[in-house]
């Protein structure tokens, strides 16, 4: 049998489902934004700085709301992401276990693992992802998994988010 590496257990909370999402999506929001400010700014010229600063405004604001809406509706969606779950991380791969069931991943299998400051993201595929909020860590294991994860996961796979 493996022997348990690291062991988790806890839920997803809503709030953690968006701070996720504007994770992942605010470096793309952030070069659109600066890609169409580019372009209206050339376009103004000399026009009104009020117009300008509406759309920047309105810009902000439609993310931010879009991308609340976006996480909202997929975490009430997903019964499975809102169950409490273990995790076990053995030296083979992590152990996932639900209410429902479980599923044992191969570290081979990963697509990517992110850091971010409020979540380890272990990515099955581009759009899957096993989500592990930081709060769920003290902050010695949460250098102890990160050590861990450094370990097991090819560096290449292994991504550090340095936005936020």
């Amino acid at each position: 049998m493996n022997e348990v590496l690291f062991h988790l257990k806890g839920s997803i909370s809503l709030k953690d489902a968006i701070n996720f999402t504007y994770e992942t999506t605010a470096r793309m929001y952030l070069l659109v934004s600066l890609l169409m400010l580019i372009i209206v700014s050339s376009v103004l010229k000399q026009e009104s700085i009020w117009l300008f600063s509406s759309l920047v405004i309105a810009l902000a604001c439609g993310y931010y709301w879009g991308m609340r809406h976006i996480a909202k509706r997929n975490y009430l969606s997903n019964q499975l992401m809102q169950q409490e779950a273990t995790y076990e991380f053995l030296k083979t791969g992590v152990q996932v276990s639900f209410e429902s069931g479980s599923s044992m991943v191969p570290w081979d299998k990963v697509y990517k693992v992110t850091v971010s400051r409020n979540c380890f993201a272990i990515f099955l595929s581009r759009k899957q992802a096993l989500l592990l909020p930081q709060i769920w860590f003290t902050s010695k294991s949460n250098k102890d998994f990160e050590d861990l994860l450094y370990s097991l996961i090819p560096k290449k796979k292994f991504k550090k988010s340095i936005l936020f």
